[in-house]
């Protein structure tokens, strides 16, 4: 026939024979159609141990499963969809190729931030009655406490344990936490709080000297 039609893309020759038997050759190459391969990151900055999800596009030449193309990653992943969890800073590279052999490339650049660094101080060991403010050590945008307070300083009096979320300027977000422990007093003298005096009760008692501290043998502690 002197027509061919519905070629692939290759290397192509076709003979010709004239009446007189003279025959000549002539060769052409069809080069794939050429496509656009496109990378979309659901975000293009994330904050460390967060995933995303890349989904590329551009290989497809038609709405069946043969025409879908392929794609494959710079991560070794392979699909049109690619969750990843980078650690620092990324290019991800994805190479398309359609049906009829044509292939590009597409990239997306993933800036990943760091978490936020810090500590919560202050007294975690109080007597009974006692406050103590517990602060985060570093500023931040926003603070939340589990107490709902929103400033940087807590005042507490309370055991329990207490924790703090920050978010700095990225958006980043870390939780960090204490336990705070509070002693109660005895009645007259609490030995590990030793701010408090020991107190006599029975003044007209036997003493006895221990340490130069003078005490009633009957005395409550």
């Amino acid at each position: 026939s002197a027509i061919a039609s519905n070629l692939s893309a290759g290397i192509y020759s076709v003979t010709v024979t004239d009446n007189c038997s003279n025959t000549a050759v002539a060769t052409v190459t069809i080069s794939p159609k050429l496509i656009t391969v496109t990378v979309t990151p659901s975000s293009s900055t994330i904050c460390a141990g967060t995933s995303i999800i890349l989904t590329a596009g551009g290989a497809a030449t038609g709405s069946t499963p043969f025409c879908q193309g392929s794609y494959v990653w710079s991560n070794g992943a392979s699909g049109s969809s690619n969750t990843v969890n980078p650690s620092a800073n990324t290019i991800f590279t994805v190479t398309g190729t359609n049906a009829c052999g044509a292939s590009a490339n597409a990239s997306a650049t993933i800036t990943v931030y760091p978490l936020p660094v810090f500590n919560i101080v202050g007294s975690t060991g109080l007597c009974s009655g006692q406050t103590s403010t517990l602060s985060v050590s570093t500023t931040f945008n926003n603070y939340l406490w589990s107490t709902g307070a929103t400033s940087q300083t807590i005042t507490i009096s309370s055991a329990g344990t207490y924790s703090v979320t920050v978010t700095d300027a990225n958006g980043c977000t870390k939780t960090a936490s204490v336990i705070v422990n509070v002693t109660p007093s005895s009645a007259n003298y609490n030995a590990n709080c030793c701010s408090e005096t020991p107190s006599l009760f029975n003044p007209g008692g036997t003493y006895t000297v221990l340490n130069n501290v003078t005490i009633n043998n009957s005395a409550q502690f």
